[in-house]
């Protein structure tokens, strides 16, 4: 049962990973920032979330966004060496957000469900 576990835990950080790895690359046309430590370029991934979903996101008592989704986006953001910007979103919107580009990526549950008559 153990190893089960550390299988499940290994095969989601490869999965999330390989996900960010496809937000980074290509396009880095808006999503550039000058990173003034630095001085290079790093790619800035918008992670849209709900602020109000415990223990995944929401804000604790000093008004800081904390949860399981923003340390394992820093986390991979840091192996990846992206910087990570979080914007609330309202749920239920998140498929417009996600189409006008306001945000690169949400990290929890979604379903994109696809009209099979759509011959697009």
């Amino acid at each position: 049962m153990k190893s089960l576990k550390k299988l499940v835990a290994i095969a989601l950080s490869v999965l999330l990973i390989a996900a960010l790895f496809a937000g980074c690359g290509g396009n880095n046309n808006d999503n550039t920032t000058e990173a003034t430590q630095t001085g290079s370029q790093k790619t800035v991934l918008k992670l849209g979330f709900d602020a109000s979903f415990p223990p995944m996101g929401f804000k604790d008592n000093s008004g800081n966004y904390v949860g399981f989704d923003f340390d394992v986006a820093k986390e991979v953001c840091k192996l990846i060496d992206c910087e990570l910007e979080l914007v609330p979103i309202d749920w239920d919107s998140k498929d417009s957000e996600l189409s006008a580009g306001n945000i690169d990526m949400i990290w929890n549950g979604f379903t994109m469900h696809v009209d099979p008559r759509d011959d697009n």
